[in-house]
């Protein structure tokens, strides 16, 4: 209800009549009352919101509401509000159930002289409940605030028995309120205060209030803890006395450090005492004791006038200064006394007004101080100061100091005489440095820079150019900044310049010769070293850092360190030639070797070196040069593996290999080129026309033409001529080759293939389903090569260098049985590569098998089961989703491979923090069905691996043992079955696999 008692009255009803009559008979009885009418939803709702109501009347039905939904929504939005149910007629059953729902009173039409008191009655209620309510409020939010003070609080009855205790209570003494409620509460405090209580009982039942007192308290370990104690009777309604509120606050920090500054000020070498403003004692410490008694035989004591302990002539002095410290001023004196040796003493005695927290003086603060030895030591000073002086203007160096604000301090002759030299100026203590006229704005920019770095508090050298201008040449200066402190606060600057421009040219002129060094060594890939034999420390050229890969600022170049950047298989031979060289005293040594870079790189370099002897033909240190000629290997090496490879090529492909050095006329072939040709090797010229000699003569011009086109660059060589073998019989020959050519472009040598085509130009009726087999020929035949040029051209080199040893070479037994071991090696590294390959051929092979419908869900299960040990181990979750699709006419060997390689490499490669958790779905579409299988394994990454995932004998984790045929294998195995397989992931994140297989 409102201040003005006017009861705001909510009336939910539809016949105006009712709603009349209602406020009739309310009239008589509440005359202060607000009726507001509504009749449907939106108007309740709305007078809900703006009218707030006091009580609501509801009739039971409306047309397009009920009094249910209004008591409901009243209840959401004013719990507390009472709604009243006038009606017509209403069941028992209805009435307990609204009741329920929160329903304050029922009134029936007919019965409406109980509307006024239901209404009063149930505004009372609801009045009652809010001060409840409110109340409860209170006392939480009051049992909250104790329960988290930071003080203990506690209460007891008047025999001491703990009633309450609080979590400040918890944290100081350590006991919980279950261990101390019913207890005596004198358990907390030290056996000597067991009956402190009593007086305090004593003092409460007569009406006396207690002060704030300090004490100590017992924790529940028996630590004592020194407390400050605020204590507060209990008393009930009537005033007697109940019980007790304590409030307790551990003040054992405060009480140390008051301790510890007791100390502090009666430890100290002045000597402290404070007097009131009339002059009285108030304190002292043990120091200013102790002088009074030495030197003038008093005894200081609290209360007397600080003045009967004055010399009578100086009262009346002391007086004035006391008199003008009450003021506010501070004073400061001198005093000489002679001690019992006759020994001269100077005291200095300072006067400060003592003030109280308010700011207010209420005393004098006087501390006294023997400065005897001080003032000696200012004499000392003052001697060393001169002798200071003369050492710094002894000196050529430039030593001056500046203030924090930049103003000239100090300085030695030297800095005079140069400031009067170059601008004739004659500097003074006081003159601002950055401000003067006679300097440029840039240059005293400058300055003024390295002043405040050094005002920051930093410490630095910095060499300073000028340049030539008037008739005063360029000059360099080593400066030192150095920030000038005064009790650790920065009062200024001290600075010294010595002059180091003869230095800085010499140093000028070996940088230029170094750069010019640096840059030819550049320009030839061409680094220097050196190496140091007693320490075996080596020194590196910029270059030899640049072409091993390494940064000199972190790189410790050492004869160790250098040979592990030598790859691995030519480390020793690399070592064992540097110590050898040892013996050829001046003689050059020349080696080739490989380096590895740190991010993984193989260079070759030509290393070149001299040994120097020391004069008893000793040698003491190695100086070399190390050139990068990588490049060139790459290019005979390339010149190699393409020989090998065409070589290797023709033992499967009929082709027939050729090497032509154009600029010497020789001609190389091979025994399949012998073949093709139908030439012996006895007759073979080995000279350009031994290869014209046999073409056809019709063709001879066209065949020249296109060899020359090629020469100059015009087109690539891929053409087809005939021939006449010994016979005089026509075969059609297939030519392609390449152009190795020099920096200029000039072509030097041509290397390439010939095949008889004879037979296909014979049937040119199967031509079509020849060129047909040709292309997958041709892709087989990529794969073939990237076998034979990659994982056959090892082993083969291998055996055909050790074959090759047994036939030529005189080897001992030991040497023999060493040469047939590797033979045997490399066969078996063959065989290995021979039996992959037939695995490959046999599932072009298998294809062929019939097809049968397979279950998604049986082929995952039967996999389950053979991999059971593995899954278990390795706690691998396998979830399948195949509600969309489950069945599929396929190769099922094909399908389970697939799926196995999916799931082993699963297991394999899981991340070693995490189980591994497998998923496989399918998914149909009208063309074709997609699964979907994903892990949350190490991953691959794409972005640097892409290209090689699905590639043979490619591997992209080396923790595990594996050939790297798997994905291979697979995507082989999709395809096969006229699907496509595609890949998705990022390392530490899994990878997913998209199979598409047609239906």
């Amino acid at each position: 209800m409102k201040k003005d008692n006017k009861i705001k009255i909510l009336h939910l009803e539809d016949v105006s009549s009712d709603a009349d009559l209602v406020a009739r008979v309310l009239k008589k009885s509440i005359t202060k009352n607000e009726i507001r009418v509504v009749s449907n939803k939106a108007s309740y709702e709305e007078a809900l919101r703006e009218f707030s109501p006091d009580i609501v009347l509801a009739d039971h039905s409306l047309p397009t509401y009920d009094s249910i939904k209004a008591l409901k929504l009243l209840k959401r939005v004013k719990p507390l509000t009472p709604f009243i149910l006038v009606t017509g007629t209403v069941s028992e059953e209805f009435a307990v159930e609204m009741m329920k729902e929160g329903l304050t009173d029922y009134i029936l039409k007919d019965r409406l002289q109980r509307l006024p008191s239901a209404i009063q009655l149930a505004l009372e209620s609801t009045r009652k409940l809010s001060e409840k309510l409110e109340l409860e409020k209170k006392n939480e939010l009051l049992a909250s605030i104790v329960n988290h003070s930071e003080d203990a609080i506690y209460s007891t009855d008047v025999n001491g028995q703990i009633m309450s205790w609080n979590l400040g209570a918890e944290k100081i003494f350590g006991y919980k309120s279950k261990e101390v409620i019913g207890k005596n509460h004198l358990m907390l405090f030290p056996d000597h205060l067991r009956n402190f209580d009593q007086a305090i009982l004593a003092k409460f039942k007569k009406g006396i209030s207690i002060e704030k007192i300090e004490t100590e308290s017992k924790r529940k370990n028996a630590e004592v803890i020194n407390t400050s104690v605020s204590i507060s009777p209990i008393n009930d309604l009537n005033g007697k006395l109940i019980g007790i509120s304590w409030i307790l606050r551990d003040i054992t920090v405060r009480k140390k450090v008051e301790r510890e500054m007791s100390l502090l000020i009666n430890n100290t070498e002045e000597g402290f005492i404070l007097v009131d403003r009339n002059l009285n004692i108030v304190s002292y410490n043990n120091k200013f004791q102790t002088l009074y008694k030495k030197y003038f035989s008093l005894n200081v004591k609290k209360g007397d006038s600080i003045l009967n302990y004055a010399q009578s002539e100086n009262v009346s002095r002391l007086k004035q200064i006391y008199k003008d410290v009450l003021k506010g001023e501070v004073a400061q004196t001198n005093l000489s006394i002679s001690d019992a040796k006759k020994n001269n003493k100077l005291f200095t005695i300072k006067y400060s007004p003592a003030r109280d927290a308010e700011d207010k003086i209420v005393g004098v603060f006087v501390t006294t101080r023997d400065i005897t030895e001080l003032k000696k030591l200012e004499e000392q000073q003052k001697y060393e100061r001169r002798d200071k002086e003369a050492l710094i203007n002894s000196t050529d160096d430039l030593i001056w100091s500046v203030s924090s604000d930049f103003n000239l301090l100090a300085f030695n002759k030297a800095f005079e005489e140069t400031m009067l030299r170059f601008v004739d100026i004659q500097f003074k203590p006081g003159d601002n440095l950055i401000r003067t006229k006679h300097f440029p704005k840039d240059y005293l920019k400058f300055w003024k820079q390295q002043y405040e770095r050094a005002l920051s508090g930093e410490s630095f050298k910095k060499e300073i150019y000028t340049p030539s201008y008037g008739k005063h040449p360029e000059t360099w200066m080593e400066t030192s900044f150095n920030p000038i402190f005064d009790q650790k606060k920065i009062t200024g600057i001290a600075c010294c310049s010595r002059y180091i421009t003869e230095r800085k040219k010499a140093e000028k002129k070996i940088m230029h010769s170094e750069e010019r060094l640096r840059e030819a060594q550049a320009i030839a890939m061409l680094g220097n070293w050196e190496t140091d034999l007693a320490t075996m420390n080596v020194i590196w050229s910029a270059e030899t850092y640049r072409i091993f890969g390494m940064d000199p600022k972190r790189f410790k170049t050492t004869h160790g360190a250098f040979l592990e950047l030598v790859h691995l298989e030519d480390r020793t031979r690399v070592n064992e030639a540097f110590i050898n060289s040892f013996e050829n005293g001046s003689l050059e040594n020349v080696i080739e070797h490989r380096i590895v870079t740190p991010s993984g790189i193989v260079k070759h370099v030509e290393e070149r070196w001299k040994t120097l002897l020391d004069n008893d033909g000793n040698p003491f240190r190695v100086v070399g040069t190390c050139q990068d000629i990588t490049h060139r290997k790459k290019v005979e090496d390339g010149i190699r593996d393409l020989t090998y490879r065409l070589q290797i090529a023709t033992s499967s492909a009929g082709l027939g290999i050729f090497d032509w050095d154009i600029e010497s006329n020789e001609l190389i072939w091979d025994d399949q080129m012998y073949k093709i040709f139908d030439v012996s090797k006895e007759k073979f010229s080995g000279a350009f026309e031994a290869w014209s000699n046999t073409v056809h003569p019709d063709d001879l011009a066209f065949a020249l033409d296109e060899v020359q086109a090629v020469i100059e660059g015009r087109k690539e060589f891929h053409t087809t001529f005939r021939i006449l073998n010994s016979n005089k019989e026509v075969n059609f020959i297939s030519g392609d080759a390449i152009v190795l050519r020099d920096a200029q472009g000039k072509a030097l040598r041509m290397i390439g293939v010939n095949r008889n085509i004879t037979q296909q130009k014979k049937a040119e009726e199967e031509r079509e389903k020849i060129s047909l087999d040709l292309l997958q020929q041709n892709k087989d035949l990529q794969q073939f090569t990237y076998i034979v040029s990659h994982n056959l051209r090892a082993p083969v080199a291998n055996i055909m260098g050790a074959a090759e040893a047994l036939r030529t070479m005189q080897l001992d037994e030991e040497e023999r049985e060493d040469m047939l071991a590797g033979l045997s090696a490399s066969v078996i590294k063959l065989n290995t590569v021979i039996l992959d390959l037939n695995t490959i051929l046999q599932l072009k092979r298998n294809v062929s098998e019939n097809k049968e419908t397979v279950s998604f869900s049986h082929l995952i299960k039967n996999i389950h089961i053979s991999l059971s040990n593995q899954i278990k181990a390795d706690r691998v979750e396998i979830r399948t989703d195949f509600m969309e699709i489950d069945k599929i006419l396929t190769l099922k060997s094909y399908l389970y491979s697939v799926f196995y390689n999916l799931i082993t490499n699963s297991i394999k490669y899981k991340q070693p923090d995490q189980n591994p958790v497998i998923s496989i779905k399918s998914i149909k579409f009208p063309d074709k069905i997609e699964l979907h299988y994903s892990d949350n394994g190490m991953g691959i990454d794409l972005t640097k691996k892409g290209s090689q995932v699905f590639g043979l004998y490619k591997r992209f984790h080396n923790h595990k043992e594996g050939k790297g045929m798997g994905l291979f294998m697979t995507k082989t195995q999709v395809e096969s079955l006229g699907g496509k397989i595609s890949i998705e992931s990022e390392v530490n994140k899994g990878t997913k696999f998209v199979i598409q297989l047609p239906v």
